[in-house]
Order: structure tokens, then C-alpha cells, then sequence
């Protein structure tokens, strides 16, 4: 890390997603998340410009506009997910006229690694009730 506690290199970002990997799952699985860790490409300057000390992250809000997506919008959160709790989902939901939220029980951040049982049909059937 530089002197602003910034990830530098390709290599100090996956030892961190490594060491994080088993905070954004439910069902944590280390050897398919280091896997998947591996064959990841990275940018530390990307997530420098998001997340750093005047990151975009920091500033955006989009909540404000939500009001104006006119259009059927599916909403999937995680019940375990600690990095985006799903009351942050439900404030989204309650922007969006159309919205169709859902809460997958014993799944975290990664909720299609989790809980793919229940994430892709649901998916699925949201597109295929809205397609044109």
C-alpha cells in the first residue's frame, strides 16, 4: 500500500479480496474463492478513484433520481450481506415505482455464488415476464 493506505499492485489487491472473501459470502468455500480471486484482473487505480479518501463512492448518491426509472426494476439483496445491508435495498425499492424487491435468506454479498439456487431463477422469470 502507498502512503495514503492505497492498494498499489495486482498482487496486494488479491491477498486483500482473499482475505475478505470470507466476509462477502454466506456459504464460504476458501479454495473456489481464491480460485476465483486468481483469475480475476485488477485495477488499483480504478478502485483508488472509487474508494479512496475523495473517492466516487464517497460522493455519489443516486437515490434522489430514483424516482424517475419508469421501467419494471428487479432488486435482489442478500439477508447476511454485511457490506450493502439489505435495508439499503429496501430504501431503493421504495424509490422505484415498479420495483420488485426480494431478500435471499443465508446468502452474503456474493449472492449468486451463494444462493445461485434461488438468484438465477429468479432472474429468469423477472426477464421473462418483462420482455418485450
Amino acid at each position: 500500500m502507498n502512503e495514503k493506505g492505497l492498494i498499489k499492485t495486482d498482487e496486494e489487491m488479491r491477498k486483500l479480496f482473499k482475505l475478505f472473501g470470507s466476509l462477502y459470502h454466506y456459504h464460504y468455500d476458501k479454495a473456489a474463492c481464491d480460485a476465483a480471486v486468481d483469475r480475476a484482473i485488477y485495477s488499483p487505480e480504478v478502485i483508488a478513484y472509487q474508494r479512496g479518501p475523495a473517492g466516487e463512492m464517497r460522493r455519489f448518491d443516486f437515490l434522489p433520481e430514483l424516482h424517475k426509472i419508469k421501467v419494471p426494476t428487479l432488486i435482489l439483496a442478500a439477508s447476511e450481506d454485511h457490506a450493502i445491508p439489505p435495508e439499503h435495498s429496501v430504501e431503493i425499492a421504495n424509490e422505484i415505482k415498479h420495483a420488485e424487491l426480494t431478500i435471499i435468506p443465508e446468502a452474503g454479498h456474493e449472492i449468486g455464488d451463494d444462493r445461485p439456487d434461488v438468484t438465477f431463477p429468479l432472474i429468469r422469470d423477472f426477464v421473462a415476464r418483462n420482455a418485450e
